[in-house]
């Protein structure tokens, strides 16, 4: 790790706008709760391991998995600690990624219910620490060695987080609503997919003038709900200190309070007052932004985005801009939460075309933030963004693989987007490193891109030809690219041979269980051609395949509904209401081709044409459910 002389990029909080909330650390002491120098071949009974597996070998523990991978401590901890340790990265991996930890989670979820501090984070490009699952802030100026030792440790007490490598902090960051207390409680060791390993671990926790805060009392109110009563502990505090800093803090963590409780409207009047009293002070841009987030909830979009975007114009400091970005991203996943797809989206958009930080110049933090970008079928945007990240990467990675993940990205957005001739140039290049390196799974992601094209353009006999040389190969069922076409090539032929209108081979494939469980257009179809055909025990047992949750969780209500609606279990008009109201607006062409699906499975032919042509008009041409809906329509004209 090289040497830095100035204060690291994201060490700001921001700009030390936070200087005024800084903790008495300094007077505090650390002492010691837990140790462990893996001095055995076992992992043994204080640990358990989520989502990899371990090996403990001369005191070094090392976990890996197939992506994200944890090693827990199996008992609660106070709110306050320290973790040390020593960590490193084994030379000759693939791939290397997350010298880290994570605080305040919990044992099943980690750090989606805490905080993640890496080192060597991203595939090896950046180092960043995380609150449940989004970056809130980003180092890209340091990267981890292979095979070279690194002494690390980090820091969580009263809502303030630090990173150290070598001694030297590298990140920081203050929440003021920090997560602690029940259901925050545990800690651990991360790392992704290849591993990394692990010696010397120690948990710690503070005594002294820092070990209970002025705000511990009302942030647990607050936490559990008691919001009433956590405002009057936050105005006793204030009225402590009328002119205090501490007063300051106080009245804010009001306003972040009935934030909380979902009372937007006096969450933004009491940050409103606050922001008039705090003018020329460092707390008055922080104040805007908390404004901006009740703003939005408050359905006032244009209102809160300009002032992200007045805060944002307000400073050059890198670390204000992050907060910007963290509000915005933290607004957008408010919204998506509540199911507003397009508000979340227009908040995706002001991120990726407004903000220049490198918190959203991640693979990680685009296929959070593209996603939302695509539920609201702002497929353009998407596509420029996801070029914007090849272009950040291709100058930062020294690994292929990150740069050919997010060409694949920008390969499935240019497809949505129309952009054809930029989705085959990415697939002719896949095809050229494939014959390279001889690398057998980009070779067939090559040829399912191809495929991808041929049916996003109508050309089902040439998608046919291409996959069927695959047919009968040990390669016919293995994952060829994650797409609604089809995820395997038996799925891609069967998708080919029912828009060449060739319905009977599908379904004996169907039978025969070489379609995938997560083909959900052409599974609806088929048993939609089975309950119309009277085969409803098949049909039944069609979507029962279906598989729920992993890469589809989003299309989960989308799935359960149109089952029921097509085996005469939910009225058509309660499936209707649900696709025009609650799904997200990339899907509701989809929605509307099987509202259409099931009229026609159970005999209503001329409702159907009128909701396919419906889907037809709301879906783009390069997108499968244009596509099916072309061909139902062609068949009804027959």
């Amino acid at each position: 790790m090289a040497a830095e002389t100035s204060r690291p990029e994201g060490l700001s909080d921001p700009g030390d706008l936070l200087r005024a909330l800084e903790s008495s650390a300094g007077a505090a002491q650390w002492v010691p709760l837990f140790s462990d120098n893996f001095g055995r071949t076992s992992l043994g009974d204080d640990w358990k391991i989520v989502g990899g597996q371990a090996h403990v070998e001369n005191g070094w523990l090392r976990i890996s998995g197939r992506a994200d991978c944890y090693a827990v401590v199996r008992r609660p901890f106070p709110d306050n600690v320290r973790l040390e340790f020593d960590a490193r990265f084994p030379t000759g991996l693939a791939e290397n990624s997350d010298l880290g930890c994570f605080v305040a989670g919990d044992e099943r979820r980690c750090d989606a219910a805490g905080y993640c501090l890496s080192f060597g984070a991203d595939s090896n490009t950046c180092s960043r620490i995380q609150r449940a699952g989004i970056d809130v802030r980003i180092n890209t100026k340091l990267t981890a060695e292979p095979g070279r030792t690194y002494h690390m440790a980090a820091e969580c007490g009263e809502g303030e987080l630090r990173l150290f490598v070598d001694g030297q902090a590298i990140l920081r960051y203050i929440d003021l609503v920090p997560l602690a207390g029940v259901g925050h409680d545990h800690l651990g060791l991360v790392s992704y997919k290849y591993g990394c390993e692990f010696a010397n671990f120690k948990v710690l926790t503070r005594t002294g003038p820092a070990a209970t805060g002025v705000f511990t009392v009302p942030d647990a109110y607050c936490r559990d709900g008691l919001v009433d009563r956590a405002i009057e502990k936050y105005r006793q505090i204030a009225a402590a200190d009328p002119e205090g800093q501490l007063a300051m803090q106080a009245q804010i963590k009001v306003g972040l309070a009935l934030f909380a409780a979902g009372r937007y409207g006096e969450c933004e009047a009491q940050l409103r007052g606050l922001a008039r009293l705090a003018r020329g002070n460092e707390m008055e841009l922080l104040i805007e932004l908390w404004r901006g987030l009740a703003l939005g909830m408050m359905g006032k979009i244009d209102e809160a985005l300009r002032t992200f975007g007045h805060v944002q114009s307000q400073s050059s400091d890198p670390g204000v801009i992050d907060e910007v970005a963290v509000a915005c991203g933290r607004l957008s996943t408010q919204l998506r939460r509540e199911e507003r797809w397009l508000e979340s989206g227009r908040c995706a958009k002001f991120l990726f075309e407004n903000l220049k930080t490198p918190l959203i110049e991640t693979h990680h933090m685009f296929n959070l933030y593209g996603n939302r970008l695509r539920d609201a079928a702002l497929f353009e945007e998407e596509f420029q963004a996801a070029n914007r990240l090849v272009a950040v990467t291709a100058k930062r990675d020294k690994d292929q693989t990150s740069l050919r993940e997010c060409r694949w990205r920008a390969f499935q957005a240019g497809l949505a987007a129309g952009h054809i001739d930029a989705a085959r140039a990415i697939a002719e290049d896949f095809e050229k490193q494939a014959l390279a390196l001889g690398d057998e799974a980009l070779e067939l992601r090559s040829l399912g891109s191809r495929v991808f094209i041929d049916l996003a353009s109508g050309k089902y006999d040439r998608a046919l030809e291409r996959v069927g040389k695959l047919i009968g190969t040990d390669r016919e069922e293995r994952p060829i690219g994650d797409s609604r076409w089809g995820q395997t090539a038996a799925d891609l032929r069967a998708t080919a041979l029912v828009l060449l209108g060739r319905r009977d081979e599908p379904l004996e494939d169907l039978d025969a269980g070489r379609i995938s469980t997560d083909l959900l257009d052409l599974r609806f179809i088929l048993g939609a051609e089975l309950w119309k055909s009277g085969h409803e025990a098949a049909a039944r047992a069609c979507f029962a395949e279906m598989i729920e949750g992993g890469g589809l969780w989003r299309q989960e209500k989308l799935m359960d509904r149109a089952k029921l609606a097509i085996c005469r279990e939910m009225p058509i008009e309660v499936f209707q209401e649900f696709v025009g109201a609650e799904l997200q607006p990339c899907l509701q062409p989809l929605g509307m081709f099987l509202a259409g699906l099931a009229m026609w499975a159970n005999g209503e032919e001329q409702a159907a044409l009128l909701a396919w042509s419906d889907a037809r008009n709301a879906a783009p041409d390069t997108d499968p459910a244009w596509h099916w809906t072309s061909l139902f329509l062609g068949r009804a004209g027959k």
